[in-house]
């Protein structure tokens, strides 16, 4: 006799990177978690459309028709950082985004954001002149997970502790920050993570778009990748 299992049950999806009804002035990368406890997921796709025409992206230019971009899956999170939207292809206005999880038995699930860009901030910036703060120090702490990053010089307190304004990236897959918090007088940015999200050995990278100094030009992202060490 043969016996099969029937899947009904649909998979879950969250979309926290970037997180929902946020300002960003682009997109750099967009993330979040899926599971599934039935047959097991085969796909995420990103469905990113533009409110003021209703066009989806499709990799490369605006279509009018439903279209998804693929993302990576790694175990319990997925996450879309290439053939993303920016320059002339990115107006200001608001955004629909939606992250649609397939399982192997073709159950569907999805979860909307809606985020605004605004690239005004950033036009500023680069109108006047790049930052001279730099980042100094980047330094992950697996007991507390906890990335702290130290810069050379004061930043804009609002963007930088803005949370969506961060790309991390650990092992290669994106991880949204639960928080960003913003020290005047040290110039430290913490990004805290999820409980046991950092590990001895794990490769950490760490993204902004938009982070402004104290006197509104832009900073520019260039940290290079980190290893979280043993404390």
């Amino acid at each position: 006799q043969s016996y099969f299992t029937l899947d009904r049950v649909n998979p879950s999806i969250t979309v926290t990177t970037p997180a929902n009804g946020a300002t960003l002035t682009g997109f750099s990368a967009i993330g979040g978690t899926v599971a599934d406890s039935g047959s097991g997921i085969l796909r995420v796709d990103v469905v990113l459309k533009r409110l003021s025409d209703g066009f989806r992206w499709s990799y490369t230019q605006w279509v009018n028709k439903e279209t998804g971009n693929q993302a990576t899956v790694s175990g319990s999170n997925w996450s879309l950082s290439t053939n993303l939207p920016g320059g002339t292809n990115l107006s200001n206005g608001a955004y629909e985004v939606k992250g649609v999880a397939f399982d192997k038995a073709n159950n569907v699930a999805v979860n909307i954001i809606q985020v605004t860009i605004n690239k005004g901030a950033a036009l500023v910036a680069t109108l006047d002149k790049s930052s001279n703060v730099q980042i100094s120090t980047v330094i992950p702490d697996g007991r507390d997970s906890t990335i702290a990053l130290t810069f050379t010089g004061p930043l804009d307190a609002v963007t930088a502790a803005d949370k969506s304004r961060y790309a991390v990236s650990v092992n290669g897959t994106l991880i949204a920050a639960e928080s960003a918090l913003y020290n005047s007088k040290t110039n430290t940015v913490t990004l805290v993570m999820t409980d046991s999200t950092l590990r001895e050995g794990d490769e950490v990278q760490v993204a902004w778009n938009g982070l402004l100094d104290s006197q509104g030009n832009a900073v520019a992202s260039t940290a290079p990748p980190v290893y979280v060490e043993d404390e």
